[in-house]
């Protein structure tokens, strides 16, 4: 089935405009959520997959979690005051949990569209997005790595290979729905966690976090980082400050998503820390995020780490400029006018990234207040998706942090 599902897929990629017809749901990956069916709980939740093609990556809020399982029947009433679909199926033949055929094909795609259509992707996006997917996406890098040996590297030593034994049963009826969910089904898949999403927090919280402590099982402790972001409650902000700090690339990354919806001070200083780290590949996602997290601060961290990393790394940097630009003051957004003259060269070092930068560079002019770049955003307006990158590569590339811009250029009227 997958065999099959590739073939087409890779037949689709020699005409960009159909690989991705279908735009993917919200994190480094909203697009696969889209592509596997996922409805409006994941419409704003999951890392991102490369801001270059849709791009969809929108910060989680508060209603990103609604009507969550809320098809079930109800059978058998609870002491925690739930209704599950079924009794508790503690087997583990589904352990370890693997993406379904939808998901891997679209993220075998992704891969697929780098090596076709390198000017559209950025791969050190997409490999801390398949981190960020964990467990599942070490097949896809492994499916890719003759033709992106350093993808494929990359993903698969992040991702490592899932305990052998199956979880044990843990004390508690509520307890051992939980764990099997963690343990059984991706958290990629439509059907993740819905019913716990129908959970008060004072029932589902403990039992995560608890599951995050013991680090028993490494498949269970990710998807339970995970669930995180679905919980609003400003408890979850200290556990996954500390859990930036793990050695597990995966559950560092499921942290980082989580955190971008509370706009974390403290986060966005320990990301913009890491722009000046050795992981080349990590500072796109410290970007990203820290354009999601909004803090000013991070300006002056962002533009130093532009200037000395090169064509690629802008390729990351100023969309997260552009969306910090209009959150500073007026003498802010005067300084980074001066400080994306010293960006323009960089831009002029890759043909072949030249006019995509060099548009963003405009759009985030125009959001720093630049008369003249405003005036040229609104005089095109809206792109729409129908774009074809064969004959506008530019237009293609940038139509997320483009369209995400002139709606801030011309916000609704107050009612």
């Amino acid at each position: 089935m997958r065999t099959i599902t590739l073939l087409v897929g890779a037949a689709l990629l020699s005409a960009p405009r159909d690989f991705d017809a279908k735009p993917l749901p919200g994190s480094p990956l909203d697009s696969l959520k889209r592509a596997s069916g996922v409805g409006p709980r994941y419409s704003s939740q999951l890392l991102p997959l490369p801001s270059t093609l849709l791009g969809a990556i929108q910060p989680l809020t508060s209603d990103a979690v609604t009507h969550a399982g809320s098809s079930l029947k109800k059978k058998t009433a609870r002491p925690w005051g739930e209704a599950l679909p079924k009794p508790v199926d503690w087997d583990m033949k589904a352990y370890p949990p693997t993406l379904s055929d939808d998901v891997y094909a679209y993220a075998m795609l992704r891969c697929m569209a780098i090596t076709l259509h390198k000017s559209q992707m950025s791969e050190a996006e997409l490999i801390e997005a398949m981190i960020e997917m964990g467990d599942g996406a070490s097949d896809v890098a492994c499916a890719a790595k003759s033709e992106l040996p350093t993808l494929a590297k990359a993903v698969a030593e992040a991702i490592g290979t899932p305990p052998r034994d199956a979880p044990a049963k843990p004390e508690g009826e509520l307890a051992a729905f939980i764990v099997a969910e963690l343990a059984t089904v991706s958290p990629y898949e439509p059907a993740f966690g819905r019913w716990m999403t129908q959970l008060r927090n004072d029932q589902i919280l403990p039992i995560l976090l608890a599951i995050i402590e013991a680090k028993e099982n490494l498949v269970v402790t990710r998807n339970a980082v995970f669930m995180l972001r679905c919980i609003q409650d400003p408890k979850v902000v200290p556990v996954l400050r500390d859990l930036l700090k793990s050695n597990d690339k995966v559950i560092r990354n499921r942290a980082i998503v989580a955190l971008v919806g509370w706009e974390d001070e403290k986060t966005a200083e320990w990301l913009a820390e890491r722009l000046a780290g050795d992981d080349v590949t990590f500072r796109t996602m410290a970007a990203w995020a820290l354009g999601k997290i909004g803090s000013p601060k991070s300006l002056t961290a962002l533009i130093e780490a532009a200037v000395k990393g090169g064509p690629e790394f802008l390729w990351s940097a100023l969309p997260a400029i552009a969306r910090l630009a209009d959150k500073t003051d007026a003498a802010g957004r005067k300084q980074l006018l001066v400080d994306l003259t010293r960006l323009a060269p960089i831009a002029q070092k890759d043909d072949r990234l030249r006019a995509i930068l060099e548009e963003r560079q405009r759009i985030a002019a125009a959001r720093a207040g630049d008369a003249d770049a405003i005036a040229w955003m609104r005089k095109l307006g809206v792109r729409t998706l129908d774009v074809d990158p064969k004959k506008s590569l530019v237009q293609y590339a940038n139509i997320e942090l483009f369209n995400e811009t002139i709606e801030v250029l011309s916000p609704e009227p107050k009612k």
